[in-house]
């Protein structure tokens, strides 16, 4: 396979510069600098603007020329200075030089004019770095003392004798002499020995007196002490007075940098400007820093008005962007070949899915390779590496201005390539994040270095193939350093060579992270993993010398473990639509949830035990006879990693509450602090995984727990424990807030009160008490044999077998109760009456139940029995009107309604006696009254438990009931019959008799069939109150009001009848359709449904129009023969029907049900069919079950039509079996 270094286009041999030397003059230096200068299209932007300026007239001939360090603006200053300057280097010009670099850019003529236009003028440039060479005496004598060395002169007082001896015009005579006295050496191979100073005073003597030499070194010295900017610009005026075609060009590097390390200050330099200033655009000063010149100012926290001058100065300023040394670098160094080009973009096509995803290093604002040129134009490096190296090298504030350990990007990619042996590689190996921390950072931290060390001692035991302590430490501190997140994904992405081997490595790295977070040379922070700092060593020393107790740490798991679902599983199971309550408990008897909870208990073991079988046998043996316990053990498999991590946890707390008082350290144990979550996270991860693979005891069976399976096991258990203590109890269950409503509803409420379960159905859809026999009947009548308080009651039933709910229990007992099967006994007094019972509140609260007593009723009445009376009182004896009190009604029980019957006696005998007996015309006019009276004797004697049904019977089967009814309508219709005709009286009567007889007959329909009782009540009340007044005055009236009455009663009947027709024509459009249907099919097929459909048709034809017609006081259709309740009945029949019909369908035969077989040759001897025996019949497994939970009309209907479908396929003799 080819290495890199066959597929780069430069060679590596010889080291390049780390730094740039704007002293360095040495011509071969200047070609190799000029030969490896990149001139990218943005640096010949820059170029441009800056000869631009330089060339123009501007009276400001200052530039500051910015960018970070290792940026290459060092570089780019040099060049320009050469480009000024113009030395020859081996007999060609630097311009000339300079020129080839300009191909391929865009305004390459422009710049080339640019660069020509400098032959107009001669130069002298001076180039010298700031921050490196000597400041005792100042920014001004630093600038003249390198503009002497730029004129080839000492940079002493030796330099300023020599630039004196040049401006009188003598250094070409001294010169001379120095050569003639000295044996023809010549003075700049003089003065770099010892003997220059001799020889200079030797020649210099030869145009002056001694004591003049002497008094002349003697003022030179004296300058150079106080040398400022005024005598700069007075040295300067009179060099460029003595060559007035010359420019001066001071290119000063690192000044941000100096001006940081105090070497120079800017009102220095402030002074400076204003003194060049008056020399207008002949000298140039160009200023190179790592700040911007902004960031110069506002760092020096001056005014700006005391820098008026320098910012004057330097209005031109040009910042250098760190993509500048990105295309160098790529140009420079990885160049490729053509061929080695194709390559790397054929692997990056074959495996860009890869690349693309490990170079997405997530939490920065990195580019992820997504194209075939820029991976080929950066390997061996990823394009990102690039920026991380930047904020590696550069990304903080001490590596900006201090040199100390910091590197050039150019240099550390360089070293990267040749000190790591990457040239050396095969083709398709990447740099990674560790070889880029070994060259970019030279001297290591102390405590890092032993950071470094520990990690490989713990990571070489290992025997890992891809990951070494050391390296995986350097990529962490890579990307912390780069302000990168340090998570595993960023890491492994950072530390993996080759993209094939990410998941391999992500393993390994996985596994070290773990050790070294351990061992603690690694600390996390969330998801991200941090080198662990002295500090953050001394705070976990602190930890680990606490140690919790075993009771915390218990008690630390428990509160945990309160807190998981398999704890919310164990607490509640629902049944038919029931929450049933666990206790729920550790095996030591601490309560989770449910304390109240006696029978059924699901008690959980800790984590600590070593030998899970041994503690599962113990357990079995333990609780083999106990229905009421299923015993949770978790697995032992996670005990010792809990116990540590609870114990990790503990420590957190224990460092969160002590007293740290350095800055550095309070920061460390915020950090710590802050790990918390992800570490409680992890542990009850932990703890919840011990107890969802554990194992469930019960009865002596074992369950083994999964993740996957545990709530449907422990659910599992639960149902056999309620199926095992609650053999009796309920599917379902009732709201205590109902028992009062059962009291007080009315009959056609009652049956749909219970929420429609079979098990509370106390009444029939009339109000008929038929729940005698319901097992919770049953269980509460059989308690209450004797009187039976409510609070034993509930005590009782609420334990198993039956398990009843308190709602359950008061509810049941208040239907009883109004079903005359129990009677109550409360504070002393006995109750029989819904109403009594009610107004004492017995069934209002907790407390009042608790307190009444109940005993079942052995005797009642029939349901039959109980009707008519109501009836009789109500309708034939006037109850209402002759008591003043409301009439019964048929949700009275038996002690109420023969209360009723004696209340009825009592006042009827009352009557007779005040209002006939003792007056011979009365008693005359109503005989029958008077004979009736002694009917009424026998029962006006108090109610009583035994009394009662005797009583009632005897009135229903009275001989005399005539005559109670009779008296009831003759009662109050008496007059003085001095002052009225007795034919008019009893008129009067008859007419009364007819219209109450119309009014009862509307009143039942109406409350028979539901209807709105307000229609006609202030109507009855009035004819009530009018008969009561004056029965003959008030009889026309009574007649209108009879009639208006009527007239309610036909608009409502006639609105009923419509609504009857409607869904009779809805029904006959069913019906047709399903005609239509048959109709495709031979008739033969379809005889039995269209003789249903028929049959129906003609039954419910004579609805389809219904014309009500009621005769003069009748309340039944003379069209139909048919009463209100009637009508009723046949829309809520019609519906039933309906709904029968839409599942006809499934019954029309769409095949022929006798195909024709082909003949068979009898064979000799083969039996007729007649011989043969009847085929047996098929038994047919049916798969479908009935529909669960919820589901609309349409959806249960279309269920239904599917299995009649299925069922016309098979035999009539064929048997389904449900329980396959």
């Amino acid at each position: 396979m080819s290495k890199i270094k066959d597929i780069l286009s430069i060679e590596l041999e010889n080291d390049i510069k780390n730094v740039i030397d704007l002293n360095s003059q040495n011509e071969e230096d200047i070609k190799d600098e000029l030969d490896g200068f990149i001139l990218t299209e943005s640096l010949a932007k820059h170029l441009s603007d800056f000869l631009d300026v330089f060339c123009s007239d501007m009276k400001e001939s200052g530039v500051w020329l910015s960018g970070f360090y290792g940026s290459g603006k060092s570089y780019f200053a040099k060049m320009i200075g050469f480009l000024i300057a113009n030395p020859v280097i081996k007999g060609t010009p630097m311009r000339d030089r300079f020129m080839p670099k300009l191909i391929g850019l865009k305004n390459k003529e422009i710049i080339e004019n640019q660069i020509r236009s400098l032959d107009k003028t001669d130069y002298q440039v001076t180039l010298f770095d700031c921050a490196k060479v000597d400041s005792s005496h100042g920014i001004s004598y630093m600038a003249m003392s390198h503009f002497l060395l730029s004129l080839g002169f000492l940079s002493n007082w030796i330099g300023m004798m020599e630039f004196n001896l040049m401006l009188e015009n003598r250094y070409d005579k001294f010169l001379a002499t120095v050569k003639e006295q000295n044996a023809g050496k010549d003075w700049y191979d003089i003065r770099k020995k010892m003997s220059a100073v001799p020889a200079l005073k030797k020649a210099i003597l030869t145009f002056m007196a001694e004591d003049e030499y002497e008094e002349t070194r003697k003022l030179i010295d004296e300058r150079i002490k106080t040398y400022d900017a005024t005598k700069l610009k007075e040295d300067l005026r009179l060099y460029l007075e003595h060559y007035p075609e010359k420019k001066i060009v001071f290119f000063i590097d690192e000044m941000s940098e100096a001006l940081s390390q105090k070497k120079i200050n800017l009102l220095d330099l402030e002074g400076l400007s204003e003194a060049l200033s008056s020399l207008g655009n002949r000298v140039w000063t160009v200023g190179i820093a790592q700040q911007t010149f902004n960031d110069v100012l506002n760092a020096s926290g001056l005014n700006i008005h005391q820098l008026n001058k320098v910012e004057a100065r330097f209005k031109t300023r040009i910042p250098i962007a760190a993509e500048e040394i990105d295309t160098i670098i790529r140009k420079r160094l990885l160049a490729k070949t053509d061929s080695g080009k194709e390559q790397l973009e054929a692997y990056y096509d074959k495996n860009n899915g890869m690349i693309q995803d490990i170079t997405h290093i997530a939490g920065v604002s990195l580019n992820a390779t997504k194209d075939e040129h820029t991976y080929a134009d950066y390997y061996p490096f990823y394009e990102h590496q690039f920026k991380l190296l930047q904020y590696f090298l550069f990304g903080s504030r001490d590596t900006v201005t201090s040199q100390i350990g910091t590197r050039g990007m150019l240099v550390s990619v360089f070293d990267v390539l040749k000190k790591e042996a990457m040239t050396e590689a095969d083709v398709f190996t990447h740099v990674n994040a560790t070889q880029l921390c070994r060259q970019a950072e030279e001297n290591i931290p102390e405590a890092l270095r032993m950071r470094y060390e520990q990690a490989d001692n713990h990571i070489s035991k290992e025997g890992m193939k891809y990951v070494e302590g050391r390296a995986l430490l350097q990529t962490i501190h890579f990307l912390e350093k780069a302000n990168a997140y340090t998570t595993i994904e960023n890491i492994t992405k950072s530390y993996v060579r080759r993209p094939e081997d990410y998941y391999s490595v992500l393993a390994e790295v996985k596994k070290a992270l773990e050790i070294l977070v351990e061992r603690n040379v690694l600390i996390t922070s969330g998801n991200q993993y941090r080198i662990t700092s002295q500090i953050e060593q001394q705070i976990i020393d602190d930890m680990n010398s606490f140690s919790a107790e075993v009771y915390r740490v218990r008690a630390e798991i428990t509160k945990i473990l309160k807190q998981q679902k398999i704890i919310k599983v164990s607490q509640t199971l629902t049944s038919d639509g029931q929450a049933i309550p666990f206790c729920v408990e550790s095996s030591l008897g601490e309560n989770f949830v449910n304390a109240g909870e006696k029978y059924m208990k699901v008690s959980f073991y800790d984590v600590f035990h070593e030998d899970h079988a041994q503690l599962v046998a113990s357990v079995k043996q333990d609780t083999q006879s106990q229905k009421g316990i299923i015993s949770i053990i978790p697995s032992s498999v996670y005990g010792t990693e809990i116990f540590n991590r609870s114990q990790e946890l503990l420590k957190i707390d224990y460092i969160e509450t002590k007293t740290y008082h350095t800055a550095d350290e309070k920061k460390v144990v915020s950090n710590i602090v802050s790990t918390k979550e992800e570490k409680m996270k992890f542990l009850t991860e932990l703890i919840n995984k011990s107890y969802t693979e554990g194992t469930a005891v019960y009865l002596f069976n074992t369950y083994q727990l999964t993740d996957a399976n545990y709530q449907k096991e422990i659910e599992s258990l639960q149902r056999k424990m309620f199926g095992n203590i609650f053999y009796k109890r309920l599917g379902a269950s009732l709201s205590d807030s109902l028992a009062v409503k059962v009291l007080t509803a009315n009959s056609t409420q009652l049956t749909t009160m219970f929420g429609g379960s079979e098990e509370f159905r106390f009444f029939d859809s009339a109000g008929k008490f038929i729940g005698e026999n319901l097992s919770v009947s049953t269980e509460i009548l059989e308690k209450c044999k004797s009187y039976c308080t409510g609070d034993k009651l509930e005590e009782e039933l609420s334990a198993p077998p039956t398990g009843y709910k308190f709602g359950t229990i008061i509810t049941a007992v208040a239907a009883l109760f109004r079903g005359n099967k129990l009677i109550a006994k409360f504070n002393g007094e006995d109750f029989h009456s819904v109403s009594d019972a009610l107004e004492a509140k017995i069934f209002d609260n907790t407390r009042n139940f608790a307190k009444a007593s109940f005993k079942a009723v052995m005797k009642s009445l029939s349901y039959n029995d109980r009707q008519e009376i109501v009836d009789i009182l109500k309708e034939d004896c006037q109850y209402k009107k002759i008591t003043g009190e409301n009439a019964p009604s048929y949700n009275l029980n038996d002690f109420e309604l023969v209360d009723c019957i004696r209340t009825l006696s009592k006042r009827m005998m009352d009557k007779v006696k005040d209002k006939i007996m003792g007056d011979d015309e009365m008693e005359l006019l109503f005989k029958r009254s008077v004979q009736a009276r002694n009917v009424f004797s026998q029962y006006t004697a108090a109610v009583t438990d035994a009394s009662y049904i005797a009583t009632a019977r005897t009135f229903l089967h009275a001989k005399t009931l005539g005559d109670i009814k009779h008296l009831a309508t003759e009662t109050f219709y008496h007059y003085d019959t001095k002052r009225l005709n007795m034919k008019k009286i009893d008129n009067c009567i008859l007419n009364s008799t007819i219209f109450t007889w119309v009014i009862q007959n509307v009143t039942e329909e109406f409350d028979k069939t539901g209807n709105d009782m307000n229609l006609i009540r202030d109507k009855k009340e009035q004819f009530e109150e009018a008969r009561e007044k004056d029965l003959v005055a008030n009889a026309p009236l009574m007649k209108k009001l009879t009639q208006d009455i009527k007239d309610i009663y036909y608009d409502v009947m006639k609105h009923k009848a419509e609504l009857l027709s409607e869904d009779v024509l809805a029904l006959f459009a069913k019906t047709d359709e399903l005609k239509c249907q048959i109709d495709q099919y031979p008739n033969e097929w379809n005889t039995k449904p269209y003789r249903k459909i028929e049959e129906l048709e003609k039954s419910w034809k004579r609805y389809a129009t219904v014309k009500v017609n009621l005769d003069k006081w009748s309340v039944k259709c003379s069209n139909t023969g048919m009463l209100l309740r009637d009508i009723e009945y046949k829309i809520t029949n019609l519906s039933m029907v309906k709904q029968e019909v839409n599942l006809w369908d499934t019954e029309i035969i769409t095949q022929d049900p006798t195909p024709n077989k082909p003949d068979i040759p009898k064979l000799p001897d083969t039996p007729t069919p007649e011989d043969k025996p009847a085929p047996k019949p098929i038994q047919r497994n049916m798969k479908a079950k009935l529909p669960k939970g919820t589901a609309s009309v349409a959806e249960y209907r279309s269920w239904l039509k599917q299995q009649l479908a299925m069922l016309n396929m098979f035999g009539e003799d064929d048997i389904l079996n449900f329980d396959n």
